[in-house]
């Protein structure tokens, strides 16, 4: 009897023992498989190798990988598997999922994620918005107050995510605040992160044309002419189209570090990749350090505005606009306010702007063809009108002393837009923007509501 209790004690011992390995097994895999988003784990089905994005342990903080970390990691995996370094945040590579497994087990490594290849999304603009109107108001209280506080953007700066800027344009040059492009693409060889370029300009002319929608003062106007424009390069230096994920994490960071300094309220991108987890929901899985970033701008109440992309889709739009806190800007047609087809939109989609045949400013080596004006399109075009209207909105709730949160400036532009017509997918409830209808019902206190003409004494 004895010896059968014993049996049966070691039995169940080495059963306990067994189910605590078990235990410490699983959750050291889990704690390996978190460094892997499953958004690149579904990749795999499709393919045996593919490009991923991969990021070092205490990136984009003070406590970022020495070059000795760095090279070890590069070393271990084999460098010829990698395709571009950007040290010390991390690198590309060409993996497997069995490379990609064993590499998350370094604990060195803080996350690995699909290397997402983003592409560009390509006077009549301020008539369709009403935003002509807004320019010439000012606190309806206090005119003597805020003489030359005029509803234009003024004391306000908008980050403009894209391909550069040419401030050799007259009309961007007067809000050039920084003096040249921010360079993000490679970025400070010390740091990795974006660093002031004046040999940095727009080869591909995308980011030009999107800061004049936005902010030309000269004799095209833009959207918010008095706000300040600070331009972050993300594509290399020899006038690519294309841009990779890690260099807009690295604009974005920036615009949130230098908010208080420039006074930045919003973040314009026209760059996406169509994400086609995007019909079931948000995207926040596919980048989850991109989805961070975009939390913090948004907690610090900078908005962040982006494209959903051109692929005549409508239940699927582009990374980043699919992300739960950016505000994705779909196109409507000018003049009549039709959902332009090409322009993805769905179930995340509350904003459409005008396009296409934007009227814009050029980059300098397209004048001796098209002049030093010409025309946008596509939801690109689209994203930094969005963008600058919350620019001139943060304008006024500064000199109100108010604040509202992105979210909140999303939802007012909703309330107050030109329904869309012939819309193109289930999604009905969208708008496209009008800036001064806006501002009279959500932002002036002597228009309204009544609570807010009382608390201004309003003289009505």
């Amino acid at each position: 009897m004895n010896k059968t209790r014993l049996l049966a004690y070691s039995f169940l011992t080495i059963l306990a023992l067994s189910l605590v390995m078990v235990l410490v097994s699983g959750k050291a895999n889990n704690s390996h498989d978190s460094k892997v988003t499953q958004h690149l784990l579904d990749k795999f089905e499709a393919q045996e190798s593919v490009q991923v994005l991969v990021i070092l342990e205490g990136a984009f903080t003070e406590n970022q990988a020495s070059r000795q970390d760095f090279d070890k990691v590069v070393s271990k995996l084999g460098e010829e598997k990698v395709l571009e370094e950007f040290f010390p945040q991390g690198f590309t590579a060409e993996l497997t999922k069995k490379e990609v497994l064993k590499l998350s087990r370094d604990h060195r490594i803080q996350e690995i994620a699909y290397d997402e290849l983003l592409e560009l999304f390509m006077q009549d603009v301020v008539q369709i918005t009403e935003v002509q109107r807004t320019w010439n108001r000012h606190l309806a209280a206090f005119p003597d107050i805020f003489p030359d506080k005029k509803f234009t953007g003024n004391g306000q700066s908008i980050c403009i995510i894209d391909t550069g800027i040419d401030f050799t344009h007259p009309d961007l040059a007067p809000n050039n605040i920084l003096g040249c492009n921010l360079e993000c693409h490679n970025g400070d060889p010390s740091t990795g992160l974006c660093i002031l370029d004046c040999s940095a300009t727009d080869q591909v002319g995308h980011g030009t044309a999107m800061a004049g929608i936005a902010a030309a003062n000269g004799v095209l106007k833009g959207i918010a002419p008095k706000a300040k424009i600070i331009s972050l390069k993300i594509t290399n230096s020899t006038g690519g189209r294309t841009a990779r994920g890690v260099s807009i994490i690295k604009a974005v960071l920036w615009c949130t570090q230098n908010a208080d300094t420039y006074n930045i309220s919003a973040i314009s991108i026209s760059f996406g990749h169509l994400e086609p987890s995007s019909q079931f929901g948000n995207c926040d899985g596919v980048i989850p350090l991109m989805t961070r970033f975009v939390n913090n701008a948004t907690d610090q109440g900078i908005s962040v505005v982006a494209a959903t992309g051109n692929g005549w889709n409508y239940t699927t739009i582009a990374w980043p606009a699919c992300i739960s806190n950016v505000i994705p800007v779909s196109a409507a047609e000018k003049f009549t306010d039709n959902h332009a087809p090409f322009a993805n939109s769905n179930q995340l989609v509350k904003l459409f702007g005008v396009s296409p045949f934007v009227n814009t400013t050029a980059a300098s080596q397209y004048w001796p063809q098209v002049g030093m004006w010409g025309t946008a399109g596509g939801t690109s075009s689209a994203t930094p009108q969005v963008a600058a209207t919350i620019v001139i909105m943060n304008q006024i709730l500064d000199q109100l002393g108010e604040s509202l949160t992105p979210q909140e400036l999303e939802s007012a532009l909703h309330r107050n837009g030109d329904p869309v017509n012939n819309i193109l997918g289930a999604n009905r409830d969208v708008v496209r923007i009008n800036v001064d209808r806006t501002v009279l019902n959500e932002l002036d206190p002597c228009e309204r509501p009544v609570a807010r003409q009382d608390a201004w004494n309003c003289i009505v």
